[in-house]
């Protein structure tokens, strides 16, 4: 038998919301507050934890997953180089076999361009005719599809 780690953003709050008519607000823990309720989407680590402890949990955890599970790593704006340098150890340190950078990205229709964050316009051209993607779950997306507003508001605040 495989065990696998796969998200399901429409799963997460339909849970949420089965569970707070079931048992109420103050027996349930969780994410995106009163108006848009969600359970975790991905990470079997809280994003907000420190990083060196995440991956530490996240190398412990991925041999059990035999099925799949993918651990993402926040960019952050570092340079090539300590990406290389980080790569490096979380294959020989902590072990992970599958993970992938994350990193929100701009991408400005005018000029072709691809940038880093969410920007409401071009910082090339200065055109508004840009659209930012970010992960929802394993994989990129425009942000305009999401519907999860939980989900849009956390990505927005960082």
């Amino acid at each position: 038998m495989n065990l696998s780690h796969l998200a399901e953003d429409e799963a997460s709050q339909r849970l949420a919301l089965m569970d707070v008519e079931k048992y109420g607000w103050s027996k349930v823990v969780v994410q995106g507050g009163r108006e848009d309720p969600y359970y975790s989407y991905v990470p079997l680590v809280s994003p907000t934890s420190d990083l060196k402890v995440k991956l530490e949990v996240e190398g412990r955890l991925q041999p059990l997953f035999n099925g799949g599970h993918i651990t993402l790593i926040p960019v952050n704006g570092r340079s090539g180089r300590a990406l290389l340098r980080q790569t490096r150890s979380l294959s020989s340190e902590f072990k992970l076999r599958f993970f992938a950078y994350d990193q929100p990205l701009t991408y400005c229709s005018s000029c072709g361009k691809t940038f880093p964050g969410l920007k409401a316009k071009c910082p090339r051209c200065g055109s508004i005719k840009v659209e930012a993607y970010a992960r929802q779950s394993a994989r990129y997306l425009p942000v305009k599809w999401w519907s999860h507003q939980g989900k849009l508001k956390a990505l927005k605040e960082g």
